[in-house]
């Protein structure tokens, strides 16, 4: 899946969540396992993982009960604990035909924080989003980061030499009944 500038902008302002900023992390004994014990923990026995995927030492994942969508991320945010940060996240979630899914519903935030592993810090996420998804096949996932050395990341596309911005490309699944 390529995800378009625009398509992506489009859906961005559906879905954006900014997470503030923070120079200290909590050590928490069950955020030091990989991704696959890190998913489990955030993932409930009711919600079927549709998909996780680990890039470059950060993780993220979509897990799905009806229309309630569970959206996890890690971010690795190590080069950015010693100064003023803040980081930008948004998911874009479209069908098989390329429409979106977004409702007008915010997302629900059911924790942020920062957790220390070993001599890296991650900002994790884990928020529900409501999806229009009946009469959908398929869900397609991207992800759109953005890391900023102040603390008030710009939601514009231009780029500083203090910020990174990248895509991922979660998944593209699809959806059983």
């Amino acid at each position: 899946m390529r995800l378009h500038a625009g398509v992506l902008a489009l859906f961005l302002l559906f879905l954006f969540s900014i997470a503030g900023c923070s120079s200290e992390a909590n050590h928490s004994p069950s955020a030091n396992d990989g991704i696959n014990d890190w998913v489990i923990q955030n993932v409930s026995r009711h919600e079927k993982l549709l998909c996780k995927k680990e890039l470059n030492g950060e993780t993220f994942f979509v897990a799905v009960d009806g229309d309630a969508v569970k959206v996890g991320s890690r971010l690795d945010m190590t080069a950015y604990r010693t100064a003023a940060h803040s980081y930008l996240i948004g998911w874009v979630f479209q069908n098989e035909k390329g429409s979106p899914l977004a409702t007008n519903i915010a997302p629900r935030t059911r924790r942020e924080d920062y957790v220390s592993i070993g001599d890296k810090t991650y900002a994790e996420q884990i928020q529900y989003q409501t999806l229009g998804l009946a009469g959908s096949d398929r869900i397609r996932v991207g992800i759109f980061v953005k890391k900023c050395r102040s603390s008030q990341c710009d939601r514009q596309e231009t780029n500083s030499k203090d910020e990174l911005a990248y895509a991922v490309d979660l998944c593209d699944v699809a959806l059983t009944k």
